[in-house]
């Protein structure tokens, strides 16, 4: 099978950066087959395929074929928390030609339940640069539709890690863990999940991991919506206290208090647990040196 990653470098050329953007403007125009042309597999909730980089698999095999090179791609896994931190640090960051976050709020909250129950994640695509000078943003915090962008740059010399697939995710997380979604934080229904028998609700059918964005001053909020952003920076020396404390002010207890443990376990793992993320990562000392042979 054709390494992605690699095969759309050497497909790409020299400044991949330049290259997608080449391609992501041939689609604008129509000249590359639109989304119906392209026989798209069902890839949960990734609804947007006009995003030229949830098309790149798609887009490379229409245009690279016979490349054999995947021997050269870094491949490894990783955990949520550590590409956060990347994030949070700007080590992890977006070349300024990505299209912008479009997932709404349901979106959001559909993808942190396929989260919870294990679903693959699906790899992302790094870029590692150091010698080209790139234009970039980074991730955002405190999201609000319509918000501008101002980039930044990337000098010659300095090493950065450019995510060319995997934004939506990310970005979503960032939000969910670190920030907010027009002024929202995003909230765990620590009761939900398999074993609820509340039925279909707004927030999802009987069995789902119900997520959603309050205001933190809203006084109406029920005491078993929790915090996505506190329970993952818990210190885990004091997890245990830290769930039972949740509980309590909850007021939940016999079968609800044993689901909201799991509940509130399993969310820290999934952030934490060090094989949840598959990553690509194309080297561009790897790249150059490949083509320059």
């Amino acid at each position: 099978m054709i390494n992605f990653a690699l095969s759309l470098q050497l497909c790409l050329g020299h400044d991949p950066l330049h290259r997608l953007k080449k391609i992501r403007d041939l689609f604008d125009l129509g000249v590359v087959a639109g989304p119906k042309r392209l026989n798209l597999r069902d890839r949960g909730v990734v609804q947007h395929v006009s995003d030229i980089f949830d098309l790149l698999p798609e887009l490379r095999r229409q245009f690279c074929t016979g490349n054999e090179a995947g021997a050269h791609v870094a491949t490894r896994s990783t955990s949520i928390s550590d590409l956060l931190n990347q994030i949070r640090e700007e080590e992890l960051v977006l070349p300024d030609l990505q299209r912008d976050f479009v997932w709404d709020p349901e979106q959001m909250r559909l993808f942190f339940d396929s989260v919870m129950r294990d679903y693959p994640f699906g790899s992302m695509l790094i870029w590692e640069t150091q010698y080209h000078e790139v234009l970039y943003r980074p991730f955002v915090a405190d999201y609000k539709p319509g918000m501008s962008f101002v980039p930044k740059v990337k000098e010659a010399g300095r090493r950065r890690k450019m995510v060319l697939d995997g934004q939506q995710r990310l970005q979503t997380l960032y939000i969910g863990a670190y920030g907010s979604f027009d002024g929202r934080r995003l909230y765990f229904n620590i009761v939900s999940g398999p074993g609820d028998a509340d039925g279909e609700t707004d927030d999802g059918p009987s069995g789902s991991y119900r997520f959603e964005f309050r205001q933190d001053n809203d006084a109406r909020r029920p005491k078993y919506l929790v915090r996505v952003a506190d329970v993952i920076q818990w210190d885990r020396r004091h997890e245990e206290d830290d769930i039972k404390d949740a509980i309590d002010q909850a007021g939940l207890n016999g079968e609800e208090a044993d689901r909201a443990a799991r509940n509130l376990r399993n969310l820290r793992r999934v952030f934490t647990q060090s094989d949840i993320v598959p990553l690509e990562t194309v080297d561009e000392d790897i790249v150059n040196a490949r083509q320059s042979a």
